[in-house]
């Protein structure tokens, strides 16, 4: 039946439902005698759309039903689709699930792609990977690009499937090939890092670039990226900041952040604290604990916004309670400092303790130096001497100053001038005043002779 004759037929129906009441809602079944399954799904695309009629989505409903039991294609497809979203009936994922299979039993690609996803993610239904590959198999033969990627998603985690990475590569570049962008990012995040293939970034910028000029955000995202560090692409912050503003306006919180500090110190655009203040705010509001805490320096500063202290406060503690560590440690540093608020050691050994706890050396080295003279917490040279231990593993020299300074003393440990002496010279190496005093002090009393031989 060409599309003409259905419009003919449906509107024959619909003269027919007119003429027998007084309203078209009202029309009983035995008053309409269509048995035509295509006269039936346009009839109730009619009252789903208010043509000719008013819109009543229970009628339409109705007229979908009957053309599916019929066999009829589109009407399962649409109420598959409705059940599904819960557009003008109640949400029933189950039912929407007994429509998508029918449809796919058809032979619908896009219906066989809903019924995988649905089995994938257990809506309506136990989850059943393994059945949902049979669909997405299915649907990929007829050239679906998502049911492409979908394979290649579960074959690269095992999910359904035994994991298989150059199986997933392939199923991710046949997908890739027709354009399909996710496809494309998953692509480049492979080559990025080296996983099933070869580490290549001059690939995968290739394939991010094909994803982000459909309007990728993850892939203008990623692509920025390489612009900015010159990683497969030629360096080129002019581009990256071009990418992380596209990003940047979808709603990419990162992108925002990463804007905001190309705003901030001039880099690929001009600078600008008042705009990197404005996308540190957006990216912040996003629950970025790192725009969280750039924004609060801003604060903190007046640099681009008013100064407040109160407001930098806030936004440490934002950060703060999500983990970032320097947020950690500078709210720990103001309470010692009592800027813009009292002074509270109690407070600042807290907040130093987490930073220390995320691995933040310089709070290491300050929750050090809290217990070493008792503030805030009890007077411990040995946990001093741990913290302090632990700030140094990573190469801070204040603190590898102070390991010496234990081992010099005995302070929390046996006393040991060898030990403190090369605790002074892992400092010295970096130039540290306080440690080349000490050391040559050592030296001049000749307490480390093995030391200072070196």
């Amino acid at each position: 039946m060409t599309f003409l004759v259905k419009q003919i037929v449906a509107g024959a129906v619909l003269t027919l439902l007119l003429g027998a009441v007084a309203g078209a809602q009202q029309l009983k079944d035995t008053q309409l005698q269509a048995h035509d399954p295509e006269a039936e799904y346009y009839l109730g695309k009619m009252f789903a759309e208010g043509i000719g009629v008013a819109t009543d989505i229970q009628t339409a409903v109705h007229w979908f039903e009957r053309a599916a039991e019929h066999g009829q294609l589109d009407a399962k497809l649409t109420l598959a689709d409705l059940y599904f979203q819960g557009e003008g009936v109640a949400e029933d994922k189950a039912l929407a699930l007994f429509y998508y299979r029918s449809a796919a039993d058809m032979g619908n690609a896009n219906a066989q792609f809903m019924v995988g996803d649905m089995l994938v993610k257990g809506e309506g239904v136990e989850p059943d990977p393994a059945e949902a590959i049979r669909w997405f198999r299915l649907a990929a033969a007829q050239g679906l690009s998502n049911a492409m990627n979908e394979l290649g998603r579960m074959h690269a985690i095992g999910e359904g499937v035994p994991q298989d990475g150059a199986l997933a590569i392939q199923w991710f570049e046949r997908s890739a090939n027709t354009g399909f962008s996710w496809a494309q990012f998953e692509l480049g995040r492979y080559y990025s890092i080296g996983q099933f293939v070869d580490e290549n970034h001059e690939t995968a910028a290739r394939w991010y670039r094909l994803a982000a000029d459909q309007g990728n955000v993850l892939a203008q995202y990623e692509l920025a990226r390489k612009y900015a560090l010159g990683i497969g692409v030629e360096k080129d912050e002019g581009r990256a900041a071009l990418l992380y503003g596209r990003a940047a306006d979808s709603g990419h919180a990162l992108a925002q952040y990463e804007l905001a500090l190309m705003y901030a110190g001039g880099k690929g655009v001009s600078q600008d604290s008042e705009t990197a203040a404005e996308w540190l705010s957006r990216s912040s509001a996003l629950g970025n604990a790192l725009a969280s805490y750039e924004l609060a320096k801003f604060f903190a500063t007046g640099d681009g916004v008013e100064r407040d202290l109160n407001r930098a406060m806030s936004l440490y503690r934002v950060a703060a309670d999500k983990g970032n560590s320097w947020a950690q440690y500078e709210l720990a540093r103001l309470y010692v400092e009592g800027k813009g608020i009292a002074k509270d050691f109690n407070k600042s050994a807290f907040y130093y303790e987490q930073s220390a706890e995320n691995g933040n050396s310089w709070a290491q080295f300050e929750l050090g130096r809290l217990h070493g003279l008792g503030l805030g917490v009890p007077q411990d040279a040995s946990l001093a001497l741990r913290w302090y231990r632990r700030s140094s593993d990573q190469g801070n020299p204040l603190a590898q100053v102070q390991m010496g300074h234990h081992y010099a003393r005995g302070d929390g440990v046996e006393a040991d001038k060898e030990e403190a002496a090369r605790w002074y010279l892992l400092a010295v190496e970096q130039g540290t005043a306080e440690a080349i005093a000490a050391f040559y002090k050592l030296c001049q009393q000749q307490d480390a002779p093995r030391a200072c031989k070196v």
